[in-house]
């Protein structure tokens, strides 16, 4: 079985898999790793990074001729704004959806109300069994 490690939280984990991407359990990130086994280690922290990494995704220290990256920039990373967009597009089905609910219920309740009132003036003046 192969071993999956999260470089963001520094953990050996088993991740969660949604179609074809991987997410650490713990962190709630997508993990680069496919359980090959290798990494480098950042000279800067220590830290274990992918093998293909220009940047320690903890310190933001550049390898391989890259520059260094300071932490509120990587804030806005590709994992917190597709996390981000999960959320807001989730948020808006979710809306989307109870407008929808709302919609149908209210012209299910007019259909209702109309068929109720037909059979009730239907009854009251064209039942002839009644007198």
């Amino acid at each position: 079985m192969k071993k999956f490690f999260c470089f963001y939280c520094q953990e050996e984990v088993e991740p969660k898999q949604i179609l074809r991407w991987r997410f650490c359990p713990h962190c709630k990130r997508p993990m680069s790793d496919e359980g090959e086994g290798f990494y480098i280690v950042c000279d800067n922290c220590g830290a274990n990074m992918p093998p293909l990494a220009e940047n320690c995704l903890k310190c933001g220290h550049g390898f391989r001729g890259a520059s260094d990256i300071s932490v509120e920039k990587r804030a806005w990373d590709r994992a917190y704004l597709l996390e981000w967009l999960a959320k807001i597009g989730l948020f808006i089905v979710g809306v989307i959806l109870c407008i929808g609910f709302i919609h149908f219920m209210v012209y299910l309740l007019l259909a209702i109300a109309l068929l109720s009132a037909v059979f009730f003036f239907y009854d009251l003046f064209f039942d002839k069994n009644k007198y």
